[in-house]
Order: C-alpha cells, then sequence, then structure tokens
C-alpha cells in the first residue's frame, strides 16, 4: 500500500491521510547503490488525496527490499494529474549543515557517530557501520548527505572509509556490502528476459603500473603487470603514486624501509592491490535489464522468485542466441512499489564472465532480443499490431492498438489506440444508433457536435462546460440552485449578503478577497491563495480567544514602507516558512528608543528553557546562547574595548583582559624533571594536537627549579627532548603553537574603514557622556 502523511507526521504506524492506492499512475521507486534513491508518481488532481499532496508531504511504500519513507520535494501539475516526485528520508540531512569537526583515526560506526553529533540542528536518524578500517577526515561546511555519498571531495566518507550506503526509513548505515546475502538468480530470455542494454567501457583499464615512492623512487624492473596484461591488443600503463615508500635517510628515523629492497617490495605489493582489490584491469561494465510483463507470459508462477531479489544480489542473466552469460550485482534498479515487481535492473560488473568476442557483438543484438521479446498479436487487416502489455510499445504504426491497465483502476483494461503522434482513447468517426424507436445522429465537425434526436431523455446529473442556451423557455428557476457563475446587470437592494466572495478580477487580474464564517482570504493577480486573517481557538477547550494572520505556504507575508505599486519591506515572512519552520526576516535597522516596559524592566531576547537564541548570516548560527553559556562560531572581535574574563573577589567582580599575540597561538604548560641519563621526552598532549598544527614549528620555554641549566635538545610532532647538564634537575615548561587552520594569519587586516571607526569611538562617547 502507497499511503500520504502529512509534512508534520512523526508516527507512521497508521494509515495516515489515506492511501493513493486506487487513483495512482505509474509509481516508481529509483535505487541507486551509493546514489539516488526516489519515488515517483502520477495522480489525478480530482482524485481523494489529490489536493491534500503538497512539498514535503510524507509517502510512505515498499521499496525492492521494504516499507520505507519518501517526502515529496517537487510537484507539476499538469492537465488534471500532478506529477510528483520524491526523496528518500535520508536527503533530508541535506537541508542540515557540519560546520567544522576532525574525525581522526576513528571506525566506521565511531565516525559516524561523530559526524552525527556535530548538525547544526538535531535531527531524528540513526546511524551505523560495520566497518572496522581506521581512517581521518576533516569535515568543514558541509551537509551530511554529500559527506557520506559525494565521491569528488576527497573527505568523504566513502572516499576515506569507503562502504554502501543503506537508507531504511530514518536509519542509515554505511557498511563494507549492501547486502550479504549472496543470493544469485537466473534470468532467461523468453521465460523472464524482455531485453538487455549493455555498456562496456575500457577507456580506464590499466594493465601496466609504474609504482612511484617517496623522492621518486621507482622499481629496477619499472613495472608491475596484470594477469589480464594479454587480455588487451596492448599493455594499458599507468602511474601510481605511493609517497609513504621510502627509505630511512638515518637507522635512527622513525619512518620508512631499513633497505631498500623492502621499500621495493612494498611499491610492488601496492601495486599488485590495484589488479586484485580495485580491479584495474577489468573494464567497467554495467547491464540493463528489463522484465517481461507478468500478463505477457505463461510462467508467472516462475518469475514470481524475482521479486525475492534485492539490491546487492548477484544475477545470471542467459542469452543462449546472443552467446551472453553474465553474473554480476545488481547496482540500480526501478521498482513498482504497487504490484512489488521490477520494472528493470541495472547489473555491475564485480565478476568478469563474458568473452572479449560477445562485448563486440552487443550493440548488433541488442536491437534483435527487443524485437522478438516485443512480438505482437495481428489484427485481421494483417498489417495493424494489437499489442496486451504495460510496457508502451515501440515504433507503433498508424491503427495500431495498445491494451494495458487502466491507470485509474488496475483490474480493468484500457484500449489505445495510435494516431501517429500519439496514444488515444477517442472515436474518430461515429454511426448511427437505433433502439426502440429513438434514432439518434451524432455529427462530429471540427468546431461542433450536433446530436438530433425524436427523444432526448437525461435522467442523471447533466454538466455543460463554458456553453450558450440561446432562446429557450426555462418555466421555473429556483435561485437557490444558482451556486457559481456570474450575474451581470443586477440591482441588489436592501439585503442581507451571506457567505458571499468580492472579487476584483479581470482577464489579466485575478486579485479577490473571500469572506466566510468570519474568516477572509486573500488571493493575488493570479488567483493564488497568499493568506487570510481568521478566528482563532483554543485547541484544548475549543473556547474562541482570538484573531490570526495567517499566511499560506510558498507565500509571503510582509509590512512595508512606501506607496503600492513602490515599497519596500520591514518585516517578513517568508515563502519558506511554515507550521514546522517558524522564520521571520527583519530588514532595516531595529531600534529600541524611548521605549519604557510596563514593569521598568530591560528589554531581554529570550528563548524557552532548553532552547537557544541564534543570531547568524546566511542561514548559519554565528552566536547561540543556551543554558550552557554562549558560543561563537567565526570570528569574534572587539573594537573600542577589551576581551575579559570576570572574577568574584573580596573587593567586588574584577575583569582581567585576555592576553593577545600578533599571531594565533595556543599554549600549554606542566612540569617535570630529567632522569638519570640528564633527559626527559615531554609528550603533547593529543587533545591539545588536535586544536593546534606542530608539523610546524613550535616553541617551548623553561624554567629551571634548581640550579641546573636545561635546554631544548629535539622538536617533534607528538613530543620535544628536554635535557640538563645534571641528573634529576626539575623545570617547569610552557608550550605555545600556532592554531590549527590559522597557522598563516598576523595582524589580521580588518574590512573596516576610518569613517566606520569614528562612529564606533563616537557612538561610545556619547554613551558615556550620556
Amino acid at each position: 500500500m502507497i499511503t500520504l502523511y502529512s509534512k508534520t507526521e512523526t508516527n507512521f504506524s497508521h494509515n495516515g491521510l489515506g492511501s493513493l492506492d486506487n487513483a495512482i499512475i505509474s509509481p516508481s521507486v529509483h535505487w541507486v547503490d551509493n546514489g539516488t534513491f526516489t519515488l515517483e508518481f502520477k495522480y489525478p488532481l480530482l482524485a481523494k488525496h489529490g489536493s491534500e499532496i503538497e512539498n514535503s508531504s510524507i509517502i510512505k511504500a515498499n521499496d525492492a527490499e521494504s516499507e520505507n519513507l519518501f517526502f515529496v520535494y517537487k510537484m507539476t501539475p499538469n492537465m488534471g494529474y500532478v506529477h510528483v516526485f520524491c526523496y528518500q528520508m535520508s536527503y533530508k540531512l541535506a537541508f542540515n549543515s557540519i560546520n567544522d569537526t576532525f574525525v581522526v583515526d576513528k571506525n566506521g560506526q565511531q565516525a559516524l557517530a561523530q559526524i552525527s553529533n556535530q548538525t547544526q540542528y538535531k535531527h531524528s536518524f540513526q546511524f551505523s557501520s560495520d566497518i572496522m578500517s581506521i581512517a581521518s577526515s576533516r569535515i568543514v561546511r558541509k551537509n551530511p548527505i554529500e559527506i557520506l555519498l559525494d565521491s569528488s571531495l576527497d573527505q568523504s566518507f566513502v572516499n576515506r572509509w569507503g562502504g554502501h550506503i543503506i537508507r531504511h526509513k530514518f536509519n542509515i548505515a554505511m557498511n563494507s556490502a549492501y547486502s550479504n546475502t549472496n543470493e544469485n538468480y537466473t534470468i532467461r530470455h523468453r521465460k523472464d528476459l524482455k531485453g538487455y542494454e549493455a555498456n562496456i567501457d575500457e577507456s580506464t583499464v590499466v594493465t601496466r603500473i609504474r609504482p612511484v615512492g617517496y623522492d621518486g623512487l621507482l622499481l629496477p624492473e619499472l613495472y608491475v603487470d596484470s594477469d589480464l596484461i594479454a587480455n588487451y591488443t596492448e599493455p594499458r600503463i599507468g602511474q601510481y603514486e605511493y609517497s609513504k615508500v621510502k627509505v630511512k635517510a638515518k637507522v635512527d628515523d622513525e619512518e620508512g624501509f631499513d633497505t631498500i629492497e623492502e621499500a621495493y617490495a612494498e611499491l610492488r605489493r601496492l601495486a599488485r592491490l590495484e589488479f586484485s582489490d580495485k580491479k584495474v584491469d577489468v573494464p567497467h561494465a554495467s547491464y540493463k535489464i528489463e522484465f517481461v510483463a507478468l500478463q505477457d507470459t505463461e510462467e508467472y508462477k516462475d518469475l514470481q522468485s524475482l521479486t525475492k531479489l534485492q539490491a546487492g544480489d548477484y544475477v545470471t542473466v542467459l542469452h543462449e542466441q546472443d552467446g551472453i552469460n553474465i553474473k554480476a550485482q545488481i547496482v540500480e534498479y526501478t521498482y513498482n512499489p504497487l504490484t512489488g515487481h521490477y520494472i528493470n535492473i541495472i547489473l555491475g560488473n564485480y565478476q568478469k564472465s563474458f568473452t572479449s568476442t560477445v562485448s563486440k557483438m552487443v550493440d548488433s543484438k541488442v536491437k534483435e532480443v527487443s524485437d522478438v521479446a516485443e512480438t505482437a498479436l495481428t489484427s485481421a487487416n494483417g498489417k495493424s499490431k494489437i499489442t496486451h502489455s504495460s510496457v508502451q510499445p515501440k515504433n507503433p504504426s498508424e491503427g495500431d492498438s495498445w491494451v494495458r491497465p487502466n491507470p485509474s483502476d488496475i483490474s480493468e483494461s484500457q484500449w489505445l489506440i495510435w494516431d501517429s503522434e500519439k496514444w488515444v482513447t477517442e472515436m474518430d468517426s461515429a454511426t448511427q444508433v437505433k433502439k426502440g424507436h429513438v434514432i439518434s445522429e451524432i455529427n462530429i465537425g471540427n468546431e461542433e457536435i450536433l446530436i438530433s434526436a425524436d427523444k432526448i431523455h437525461i435522467s442523471g446529473q447533466t454538466k455543460i462546460d463554458d456553453a450558450s442556451i440561446t432562446g429557450a423557455k426555462i418555466l421555473n428557476l429556483d435561485a437557490g440552485k444558482i451556486t457559481t457563475g456570474t450575474l451581470e446587470a443586477i440591482r441588489i437592494k436592501g439585503v442581507n449578503i451571506e457567505g458571499s466572495t468580492l472579487v476584483s478580477s479581470s482577464n489579466d487580474n485575478q486579485a479577490s478577497i473571500t469572506i466566510n464564517s468570519g474568516t477572509q482570504q486573500f488571493k493575488n493577480i493570479n488567483g493564488q491563495t497568499t493568506g487570510a486573517l481568521s478566528n482563532t481557538f483554543d485547541g484544548g477547550t475549543g473556547i474562541a480567544n482570538g484573531l490570526a494572520i495567517i499566511k499560506y505556504p510558498s507565500q509571503i507575508f510582509s509590512i512595508n514602507a512606501g506607496v503600492v505599486g513602490n515599497s519596500r519591506p520591514i518585516f517578513q515572512i517568508p515563502a519558506s516558512a511554515n507550521s514546522g519552520n517558524l522564520t521571520a526576516n527583519f530588514f532595516g535597522q531595529l531600534k529600541f528608543e524611548n521605549i519604557q516596559p510596563l514593569d521598568g524592566s530591560d528589554i531581554w531576547v529570550t528563548a524557552p528553557n532548553g532552547r537557544s537564541v541564534v543570531l547568524g548570516n546566511n542561514g548559519s548560527g554565528k552566536l547561540i546562547a543556551d543554558g550552557g553559556g554562549v558560543n561563537v562560531f567565526g570570528n569574534f572581535t572587539t573594537y573600542n574595548g577589551s576581551k575579559n574574563a570576570a572574577h568574584v573577589t573580596r573587593q567586588g567582580i574584577r575583569a582581567t583582559p585576555a592576553y593577545e599575540t600578533a599571531e594565533s597561538y595556543l599554549g600549554d604548560i606542566g612540569q617535570n624533571y630529567t632522569r638519570s641519563d640528564n633527559e626527559v621526552w615531554i609528550e603533547i598532549d593529543e587533545l591539545f594536537s588536535d586544536a593546534v598544527n606542530t608539523d610546524i614549528n613550535y616553541q617551548v620555554f623553561l624554567q629551571a627549579y634548581c640550579d641546573s641549566k636545561i635546554w631544548v635538545e629535539d622538536f617533534r610532532s607528538d613530543r620535544f627532548l628536554i635535557k640538563s647538564d645534571k641528573p634529576f634537575s626539575r623545570f617547569a615548561w610552557e608550550i605555545k603553537a600556532k592554531r590549527r587552520g590559522y597557522e598563516t594569519e598576523r595582524l589580521v587586516l580588518q574590512n573596516v574603514d576610518n569613517i566606520r571607526i569614528e562612529e564606533i569611538y563616537k557612538e561610545n562617547e556619547e554613551i558615556e557622556n550620556g
């Protein structure tokens, strides 16, 4: 069942706003391994839920594995239908952001936990991973979806840890493999294979690698060859850099191999891994498999096994006439969530089971396979074809017929005829029909339809769109039956108007005000509802309690300054605001001058308990105040003042100004003593090293606590060596290192001109002088 929920729903165990099954048209779920995951369908606007589907609505539907959730991101109304496009719920994370976090030496599960906890605002998603390899990543101003999946980002999860994303409702996993079932299904031509399309690309194949180590280190033989090098007409050479492979310059060096032979062996090993693990010597190939529709095969029962296929499973495709025998994993599929069957699948070449001869003949055979699969019944005239299929026939001729499931009711069939341009259901001509003593004639012309009859009796409801009745005699007219349309040249005097609409409109202006039961609705010149004035009531008691100004979805509410047609907003609720996104914009200067609060207290900006006050720019919070204090994201600059810490003393609260340097340094302090060999290594705290860059020069200052001579002998990125002229000499040390990410900053020029500086100092003087 495909179920519609409101965009604010959080509980999906009930039937929501209702099922879309009875009227939904052509629903399809499209899934790509580490790629897109979407739902798409059409729905009649006048059907039961046609007016309830809106952007951000939530749809519950089955993918090829289980029940899943999607949200609407685009709607395209056209000719009585709306084309609805949805993303799987995980794409909600694309609206969130990670400002700055550094994942250091963690496995997949630990990395995802840190990524999840560092988003700009909280979310409902749960993350997991079975990847045990250790890696690091620096993430700055990225949303979680691009960090997980964007292979073009060097710091992304797929580039640093690898893996395949698994998305189920609000659960997201990054695992080493998409499927652990390793099931293998066989699809055969003329049984369940309708057609296939192969895409085999050898342009990226490398069969001979030239590995290069540190400082241009090369193998004596230069190259490492693939076992498949003879499968191609010439060697395909590629160079791979392994900068960490080097030979120690000195015996006591911490990094590097002891001998050059060991370094050579490592270069050969890494090059062979490119062939065995990354398959750089195998062409990139994919196969699009199209199934026979269930109603087109007599082996329906056997075909049911295909519904058990899951993403990541292996599939073997057999087509004896073409010599095709492919075994590969599902890396993409299109699936009908209503019928529970695949529309097509795409296989990737994880295992090579085809020959070069077969690959060359694929292009010439694909059309032949499709033509055989689409063989249709020939009509009695020996020319037109009648095709019974859920898939649209290819290359139809004028007069061909297509019998398919009715989109409005899949339990019924629909007969379509190709009119040389499109499939239509209309008849091109009509003949006389006789029944009893009634002779009816329907003449169809280019501009009108004539119905001629002895008697015409219409007993049901009749609707005439955009028509005129000329010279007709209407015996009785009940005014209560006039519910729509336009009455012209009428004088209304001394009456009460109830439930009416006041309209100001023309051919190019549909603006109107509708008054109904105390509510006023406003429409713009395009006929779109923009807002309303409505009475309010208490949700718990139902008692009326006031008046509300309501902004409709995709519209704005604005209080402007100026004249009509030439004004600018001062206060504005944007089009993106809704019941789940309560935002407003203020333009210009917000001043509180000569304001005296009734209780005489100060003017406060506060948030409820557990929430934050946020000052930001371009959708990103820069200053956030919450129960834990005030956090600043980005630069914090003080003009005409000092940065102080406040302390409670016996003589009141006293301030200590911050110590500033010309460059961005962080410091740490400790004390120790040299050992019996007159030296000691001081380990740099790991958390401190996360915040600073000790790979560049840093400073260490010493203070002796004895009569010994003490100095710094050596600097390393994770420690420094202290020596003394006497054993067991006590001392204090202080390290100062450049803050990570700000290594090159020194007395940074501020984008503030002298005029603004004068204003700042003048404002401060005016405040001090009252």
